[in-house]
């Protein structure tokens, strides 16, 4: 394996979400996160979806970098999450527009280069073959009876709900995006099309491929792409909605960047190494370019996500500026 030096200068920094800012209380706002993430010798940030505006005062002069942005960032005051761009109400899809428009000025302002997104999800629109089909296949799963008939049966039935819906819901979407792509190609910003984490959330692997398709077709490519989230195709995986094969054949390659978080059935959100996930496996499907974020929850101690990092250096993840007080070992 090359040193932890070589290819560091082509390799893109290692970001830490502000998701972990949660172990402190808003009203200390960014300061205690900021510092945390100095000492475990972070060199860049991500901005959460969670970030009210005013958490994002005196970032400017910050000197951790930001490289990527999460939509909706800053957060809108009233933001609902069926605020989306697959919405069948346009009222909904203005607002997701909306802020989504605001987040692609936020990066540009903060010299962010990156912008990720969760496009939406389906809507009920029928309880018993979509809201009451996924809390089956999920309660299920947490019992340990993925592997049966009327699990399959299920799955199936889901699976027939949801192809049959997405299209159109993929369609408005696209529409949406348009003046947003030409925002952001303006501003040199990248937008990245999150996996998701529940089975409803879109795109689906075969939407993605869609998606990507429609971006390549009409010019969009350099701007759009895909965005892995290593945890959410891991519950994916564990549920059978969506399988890895799936996605490498659907993306083929256009990854644009990555959230790493590991996870033990639809536990995610897990410091890697603490799940099932093979890194070393991972880091070489993704472009040498793509972002990267660790986005890992509240509750792990510095020591916890040091000995973390030291496993992801260990797997050849870029930790450009890592370790700096940290010396800790896998």
């Amino acid at each position: 394996m090359r040193s932890a030096d070589a290819g560091r200068s082509a390799a893109p920094r290692l970001a830490l979400s502000t998701m972990y800012r949660q172990r402190w209380s808003e009203a200390e706002g960014l300061a205690p996160f900021l510092l945390a993430a100095r000492r475990l010798g972070f060199a860049a940030i991500e901005l959460s979806h969670i970030l009210p505006v005013e958490m994002l005062e005196g970032l400017l002069s910050a000197d951790l970098q930001v490289t990527t942005v999460h939509h909706p960032c800053p957060r809108p005051p009233g933001w609902r999450d069926t605020d989306m761009l697959t919405a069948a109400d346009p009222a909904a899809r203005e607002r997701a527009a909306a802020a989504l428009s605001d987040t692609i000025a936020t990066a540009q302002r903060l010299g962010a280069g990156m912008v990720v997104m969760h496009l939406g999800q389906l809507e009920d629109d029928d309880a018993e073959t979509s809201r009451h089909l996924r809390f089956e296949l999920e309660a299920r799963q947490r019992a340990g009876l993925r592997h049966s008939k009327a699990y399959d049966t299920a799955l199936a039935r889901f699976l027939s709900w949801r192809d049959a819906r997405e299209p159109a819901a993929l369609e408005r979407a696209w529409q949406g995006l348009q003046p947003l792509l030409a925002q952001a190609r303006e501003g040199s910003i990248r937008l990245g099309l999150e996996t998701g984490y529940h089975p409803h959330e879109l795109p689906s692997p075969a939407g993605m491929a869609w998606l990507l398709g429609h971006a390549a077709a009409e010019g969009w490519a350099g701007t759009v792409g895909a965005w892995l989230d290593t945890g959410h195709v891991g519950a994916q995986d564990a549920l059978g909605t969506a399988r890895w094969a799936e996605w490498w054949a659907a993306v083929d390659g256009r990854w644009v960047g990555t959230h790493l978080h590991d996870h033990v059935g639809l536990r995610d959100h897990l410091l890697p190494g603490l799940g099932v996930l093979d890194f070393a496996d991972l880091r070489p499907r993704l472009p040498q370019d793509a972002a990267v974020t660790l986005e890992v929850d509240w509750y792990f101690g510095e020591d916890e996500v040091a000995a973390s990092l030291a496993r992801l250096a260990a797997w050849g993840w870029p930790l450009v500026g890592w370790p700096r007080t940290v010396a800790h070992g896998p």
